[in-house]
C-alpha cells in the first residue's frame, strides 16, 4: 500500500516563492495525565466473571481527584444511572484506588482526571479505557488565545541560508510559559536537518509571550512548517482502517473494540504528530461518545515510517474510512 508520495505541489498554501506556516498553538499533553500510573503490584482491572458470562456490558465513567502525589484519589462515578453499572462499577473503583499522580509537585492544586472504563462482552480479555483527560486543560487552553509577540510578528523568516541551498522542512516544538512577561523555554521535538530552520524558530520564540498566564504553568506544541513553492512534498494519503493498522509500529496488545456499536461505518479525520504528541481525530459527522475510546487508541498510532519521512509528515490530516466490524488485536 502507498502511504504518502512526493509531488511537485503542496497540502499548505504558501506565499510566493517561499512561505513559513504555523500551525494553530496546540496545549501540549498534561503532564499529570501522563504520569497516570498504577502502583506496582497491584491487580490488574478485569472483567467481572459473572457479567461475562451473561453477555453484560457497559461503560463506567469517573471524575478522580487526586489531592497529592502518593494519595489515591477521591472518585466520583459520573453515570447518571449507577445501578445498571453493578459490577462493573465495583470492578473499576477497586481498580482506580490504586492509581497515582506522582509528578505532583508538594503543594500544587488539585489534578482531576477524568476516565471512561469501555466493558465489551467477548472473550474476556479485554477492558478498555480512554485517555485520561485533564480537567484543568481548558482553561489552559483558553490562555493560549492571548499569546503574542513583542515585536508583532505572525511567523519566524524563512532562513535566507536555508532558501540558498533550497531547503525545506518542518520544525515542531514545545514551549512551556512559566511567567506572563518572559519569554517560553522551548524544546525541540522534531525539526528538518538544516539548523539554520531551528535557529529562526528560536529566534522567533524568544519574542512570544503569554500575558493572560496564571498561577500555573502552561505547555503549548507548534508545528512550523517551512515549504518552497514547487518543492517536492511528502503527503499523506487519505486511508482506511485496515490500512493504518497495517501500517503502524508498536501496537499495543489486549485490544478489542466492536465498531458496530459505534454507528458504522463512519469517517475520522486524523491530524498526525506521533511519535512526539498525540494525533488529533476527530468525527467528520456528529460525535458519538461510544467511539471516544477508540478515536483515543487512534490519537496514539504511530506511522511506521523512517524518522526524516515521519518528520516530513507532522501535522498532515487524512481522512481514516472506518467499516463496520470489530478491532481485535
Amino acid at each position: 500500500m502507498t502511504l504518502w508520495r512526493a509531488v511537485g505541489w503542496g497540502w499548505l498554501l504558501t506565499a510566493g516563492a517561499q512561505g513559513v506556516a504555523g500551525a494553530q498553538p496546540m496545549l501540549a499533553p498534561s503532564p499529570a495525565a501522563a504520569c497516570l500510573v498504577a502502583v506496582p503490584g497491584s491487580p490488574p482491572l478485569l472483567y467481572p466473571p459473572d457479567l461475562l458470562r451473561r453477555k453484560d456490558g457497559g461503560t463506567v465513567k469517573v471524575e478522580l481527584r487526586f489531592r497529592a502525589a502518593d494519595q489515591a484519589p477521591k472518585v466520583n462515578v459520573l453515570d447518571e444511572d449507577r445501578q445498571i453499572l453493578g459490577a462493573l462499577e465495583d470492578a473499576v473503583l477497586k481498580h482506580v484506588e490504586h492509581l497515582r499522580v506522582p509528578c505532583m509537585a508538594a503543594g500544587s492544586p488539585d489534578v482531576v482526571l477524568r476516565l471512561d472504563y469501555v466493558f465489551v462482552p467477548n472473550d474476556g480479555r479485554k477492558v478498555v479505557a480512554s485517555q485520561p483527560r485533564d480537567q484543568a486543560d481548558r482553561a489552559r487552553r483558553e490562555q493560549l488565545a492571548c499569546i503574542t509577540h513583542v515585536k508583532g510578528l505572525k511567523r519566524p523568516d524563512y532562513a535566507a541560508l536555508a532558501l540558498r541551498d533550497d531547503k525545506q522542512g518542518n520544525v515542531y516544538v514545545r514551549l512551556r510559559f512559566e511567567a506572563p512577561d518572559q519569554a517560553p523555554q522551548l524544546d525541540v521535538l522534531a525539526a528538518s536537518r538544516h539548523t539554520a530552520l531551528v535557529a529562526e524558530v528560536r529566534d522567533f520564540a524568544a519574542g512570544l509571550r503569554m500575558p493572560c498566564l496564571g498561577s500555573q504553568p502552561v505547555e503549548q506544541t507548534q508545528l512550523f512548517m517551512f515549504k518552497i513553492d514547487g518543492g517536492a512534498r511528502t503527503v499523506l494519503n487519505d486511508i482506511s482502517l485496515v490500512q493504518l493498522v497495517g501500517a503502524a509500529r508498536d501496537l499495543p496488545a489486549g485490544v478489542y473494540f466492536d465498531l458496530n456499536t459505534m454507528q458504522c461505518p463512519f469517517s475520522l479525520r486524523l491530524g498526525y504528530f506521533r511519535p512526539h504528541g498525540p494525533n488529533e481525530v476527530r468525527s467528520l459527522d456528529t460525535h458519538h461518545p461510544e467511539r471516544q475510546a477508540f478515536m483515543d487508541w487512534l490519537s496514539q498510532i504511530t506511522l511506521n515510517l523512517p524518522d526524516v519521512r515521519n518528520t516530513e509528515v507532522l501535522g498532515q490530516t487524512i481522512a481514516v474510512e472506518v467499516p463496520c466490524g470489530t478491532v481485535d488485536l
